[in-house]
């Protein structure tokens, strides 16, 4: 053992764990369409809890990333599901065809002439104009950031500190404000 190294904590056998998971967009730049995002995610965890029995319980979305918390049957795999939900999140989002409402802050003129007169989906933001654009095919970043929840660990202390994100992003005064946050399915642990 490496001295001054913390003891890694013992390994957690759960036939159904609950799991913490956050994934962010390309570059962490904005989607301003998180309606049609919201809505999607919606179905898709719908959807998976009545086909197969994966619990999707609180969530929050936010503009450039994504948190929930998720527990699946015994033989769940949280990367192929997650790769679903991002795959079925960006063919909403991307497909302009659906009509949207207006996005969370005004298009720019420097935007509008970057993208001709086009709508798109993605907010220009003057301070990161250095960044390269959104590349129309990849939405997510790749990876995910999961963590298992263990017996000693709240759910309902991991909810409060993630529900208040938009308020520390300056997008609400109070959480209960964020339209882009709420809880599929009840899962009950305290």
């Amino acid at each position: 053992m490496i001295k001054d190294r913390p003891r890694r904590l013992d390994r957690i056998f759960s036939r159904a764990p609950l799991y913490f998971v956050t994934f962010c967009a390309r570059n962490r730049q904005k989607v301003d369409d998180l309606d049609r995002l919201a809505t999607a995610f919606t179905n898709y965890c719908t959807r998976a809890a009545g086909k197969h029995n994966v619990a999707v319980g609180r969530y929050v979305i936010m503009p450039d990333h994504v948190h929930f918390f998720v527990r699946g049957n015994p033989d769940f795999v949280l990367s192929s599901w997650v790769g679903g939900l991002k795959r079925a999140m960006s063919v909403a989002v991307l497909n302009e065809s659906q009509p949207t409402r207006p996005p969370l802050h005004r298009s720019t003129q420097m935007e509008e002439s970057r993208r001709g007169s086009r709508a798109g989906c993605f907010l220009f933001d003057p301070s990161q104009a250095t960044r390269p654009p959104l590349h129309r095919k990849f939405l997510w970043q790749p990876g995910v950031f999961d963590h298992v929840l263990r017996n000693d660990e709240s759910y309902a202390r991991k909810w409060e500190y993630v529900r208040d994100n938009p308020v520390r992003a300056g997008l609400v005064a109070e959480w209960r404000e964020w339209p882009y946050q709420g809880e599929v399915v009840l899962i009950d642990r305290a």
